[in-house]
């Protein structure tokens, strides 16, 4: 991490690390599961057993907390008058964060 860091600090990019349930819950779960299908006019299969609703809830809380940690990164280090852009679904939470900046 400590080396890919100092790369891409060089041409000034940051990265957010997520250990592997929180990305596999965000990315696999609620981004590919939930967000692609609605955004691709795909019928979502969501059934009504207690199990699954319940590891959507799961999906949903890895989702924003994903969003939570771009923020953070982001907010550690914008300046003003930098310029964010938040492309896909992915981060759709991220703008509306921004009140975890710090003033």
């Amino acid at each position: 991490r400590d080396a890919l860091t100092a790369t891409l600090a060089r041409d000034r990019y940051v990265p957010v690390f997520l250990d592997p349930r929180l990305l596999d819950l965000h990315y696999n779960g609620f981004c590919n599961s939930v967000l692609w299908q609605l955004f691709h006019y795909v019928p979502l299969n969501i059934d009504s057993k207690l199990q699954e609703t319940q590891t959507l809830q799961v999906q949903w809380q890895a989702h924003q907390e994903a969003n939570r940690r771009f923020a953070e990164v982001v907010f550690a280090h914008y300046r003003e008058g930098d310029v964010v852009w938040v492309q896909d679904y992915h981060l759709m939470l991220l703008p509306a964060l921004r009140n975890l900046r710090k003033p």
